[in-house]
């Protein structure tokens, strides 16, 4: 008998440890901080917390564009494109910030094909 192991409803996840990343964290803490204040977000997942919009990339600063540019760095440091050079594939980012208080939860959904 040959047997192999077959991935199935794999969820790979990436670790990175950023050494610098208390500044970034501030700065992007302050920024949703900011945002949370002066807009409802959206009605998403969140029960009783709040889904900022999805263009966090454009309203987080400096901040969330080196978040950005750090994530899409590593994972093409980490994954395999099947005969293409990590490279030449393109990135569409979009972010947002989910702000959950004590009590507050996040329903059971997915999100595939996304990094």
């Amino acid at each position: 008998m040959r047997a192999e192991q077959l991935g199935l409803f794999e969820t790979m996840a990436l670790h990175g440890k950023l050494s610098d990343a208390e500044p970034m964290t501030q700065a992007l803490e302050a920024a949703i901080r900011a945002r949370h204040a002066g807009d409802a977000g959206l009605e998403r997942s969140n029960v009783g917390g709040r889904h900022s919009k999805t263009d966090m990339l454009d309203s987080g600063g400096v901040a969330a564009a080196k978040l950005s540019d750090l994530s899409v760095r590593l994972a093409k440091r980490m994954l395999h494109f099947d005969g293409r050079d990590p490279a030449s594939v393109e990135w569409d980012v979009r972010m947002w910030a989910n702000v959950s208080p004590p009590g507050a939860l996040n329903m059971s959904h997915a999100h595939p094909g996304v990094l």
